[in-house]
């Protein structure tokens, strides 16, 4: 049986919402506060168990108030939280300013960067590991090369991009960035769709292969994919967003059940889009994550 293993971020997002976002140097009258489970791992983890995925979350909180909120909210939604380290180190926390359905994140890591493999679980080829850039880089390479080393099936989600991520996106089966992560990793700015040739680039500056596909979402816009030298994009329907926190984690975790199910890459990347685009509609990132059902 297809387990999903996720290596991540738990933290607890603090939501401010207004009409608008600041601008630098700017103060603003916001209009409500809010206090959400979050962070990248935790996120992607939920949205596979709700795609229908056996899911098993690896990551730290802290033994604080926070720590509690998040194993609290994490608990009822069936993710396996065995793996979850308590850590002398706060938990995670994430600052969001959410204004005209787009939004503006700082992320203070905490103990999510105190996470310690005493030893590395046991993939088996069957299984399909998932992980992003919230967590310590070696930690992240460690853990995907033990997936690649048992022969599962790895997906890294370079998110947030920066340069010691490099390996991990380098290693990884297969590469999810948005276009802002692809304009880092390129060097330059992209295209507001990508072209095949900006991602045939894109992967050899990586010192990835034609083998290794490479996914960059755009928001509204969908998604455009290279999948064994093969360019397609992916639509995505037009909705309302009220608020886009964990739209990306959302296509992350259903992308990695259904390619855990068997799927075509390509029906794989429309079913994680359309669940993304239902994400958007509703406010708080794990709250947000549609359940298979209502994707279908």
């Amino acid at each position: 049986m297809t387990k999903l293993h996720i290596f991540g971020s738990i933290i607890c997002d603090l939501v401010g919402t207004g009409s608008t976002l600041p601008q630098r140097d700017e103060t603003i009258l916001g209009q409500s506060f809010a206090q959400y489970p979050g962070g990248k791992g935790a996120n992607q983890a939920v949205a596979a168990q709700r795609a229908g995925a056996s899911t098993v979350l690896y990551g730290a909180v802290g033994r604080d108030v926070m720590g509690r909120f998040m194993l609290d909210a994490l608990t009822p939604t069936g993710v396996d939280l065995t793996q979850i380290q308590e850590t002398d180190a706060a938990t995670g926390c994430a600052l969001v300013m959410v204004g005209d359905g787009t939004n503006q994140i700082m992320v203070i890591p905490g103990a999510n960067h105190h996470y310690s493999w005493h030893q590395m679980p046991s993939f088996t080829p069957s299984d399909v590991l998932l992980s992003q850039g919230e967590c310590q880089p070696d930690d992240t390479l460690a853990f995907l090369r033990a997936g690649k080393a048992a022969g599962a099936l790895t997906l890294f989600n370079a998110a947030p991009a920066s340069a010691p991520f490099k390996d991990a996106a380098s290693v990884v089966d297969i590469l999810i960035v948005n276009e802002v992560e692809a304009a880092f990793f390129a060097g330059g700015d992209v295209s507001p769709v990508p072209s095949r040739m900006e991602m045939m680039a894109l992967n050899k500056r990586l010192g990835r292969n034609d083998d290794q596909p490479l996914i960059i979402t755009l928001g509204p816009a969908g998604a455009v994919s290279l999948i064994a030298g093969t360019y397609a994009t992916h639509a995505a329907p037009q909705v309302k967003a009220i608020d886009t926190v964990g739209a990306g984690d959302c296509f992350c975790g259903y992308l990695a059940a259904q390619l855990g199910e068997g799927a075509r890459m390509a029906d794989a990347i429309d079913v994680a889009i359309r669940a993304a685009s239902l994400s958007v509609q509703t406010a708080g990132a794990i709250p947000s994550l549609p359940l298979r059902a209502a994707v279908q």
